[in-house]
């Protein structure tokens, strides 16, 4: 199969994913707010605490809101695995079944380890450069 059918394969699949569960209006609404409504928050809180937590999170670059979106983030993925393991363990799903958690899972693993990895390698690269890995 070559690259480009294997491509369109792809796309057709996302958007056929996206039209089934945009055609649950409300549950799509909710759902899109579920995931908007952490970040606006964190963002807020950001703004709220200011200055205020100068020190704490120098090691993480001493700005609250990237901190609280990369675990929002986090929990976020973990929350898709927890319940394909549940929907396998309680209610025995087999894979075909789990497709859709265990897809989102591998999309997100396909995108951004590589990505990650990169994001990495510059780092210590800079790191390398200015004699220091602390900053970073």
């Amino acid at each position: 199969m070559s690259a480009h059918a294997l491509g369109h394969k792809a796309v057709t699949f996302i958007r056929r994913d996206f039209l089934v569960e945009s055609s649950y209006k409300l549950a799509f609404i909710l759902e899109l707010l579920d995931s908007i409504f952490p970040v606006l928050t964190f963002f807020f809180l950001a703004k709220l605490m200011g200055s205020g937590t100068a020190g704490r999170l120098d090691a993480y670059g001493g700005a609250y809101f990237p901190f609280a979106v990369v675990g929002v983030a986090f929990s976020r993925y973990f929350t898709h695995a927890l319940e394909a393991m549940r929907l396998a363990l309680l209610k025995g799903y087999s894979l075909n079944e789990l497709r859709g958690e265990l897809g989102g899972l591998a999309v997100i693993a396909l995108v951004f380890l590589p990505v990650s990895v990169f994001i990495f390698s510059i780092s210590v690269e800079k790191g390398r450069r200015d004699g220091s890995l602390m900053k970073y």
